[in-house]
């Protein structure tokens, strides 16, 4: 019976600790919720995905075999609520790299283009041309 009571006094301790850590990962993601999306930059999504990856580590380490069907429900919510929140910033970080090499792009292709205008100019030019 003693031994009954310890187990289901560590069973009590696994499930407060899962608790505590469901706790901690809601009021990360309620915080990165509230971030303005459009001052998440690269850096800010890095820094906070060191602390999700670190989170996710512990998550698979340590309660995902102490938890039960409720809590792992809430984990994976607030999982997906985090990857949300954090999804415009990354767009907005891509957005970003494909305008610039957009806009590098179109300035290469405008510069061979002006240079290739400048060259059949300078063809015609030789072939109708006055002589000097």
């Amino acid at each position: 019976m003693i031994g009954c009571l310890g187990l289901l006094c560590l069973a009590v301790q696994a499930q407060t600790d899962a608790t505590a850590y469901l706790k901690k990962y809601e009021s990360f993601v309620t915080n990165v919720e509230k971030i303005d999306k459009t001052t998440l930059n690269a850096t800010k999504i890095d820094s906070l995905n060191v602390i999700f990856d670190q989170m996710t580590a512990e998550y698979h380490n340590i309660y995902k075999a102490k938890m039960t069907d409720d809590q792992l429900s809430d984990y994976t919510e607030y999982r997906t609520r985090y990857l949300k929140a954090t999804t415009i910033g990354r767009t907005n970080h891509f957005v970003d790299k494909i305008d610039s090499v957009g806009t590098n792009v179109t300035q290469s292709v405008s510069k061979a283009v002006k240079r290739s205008g400048k060259k059949v100019s300078g063809f015609v030019k030789g072939i109708f041309g006055k002589k000097k």
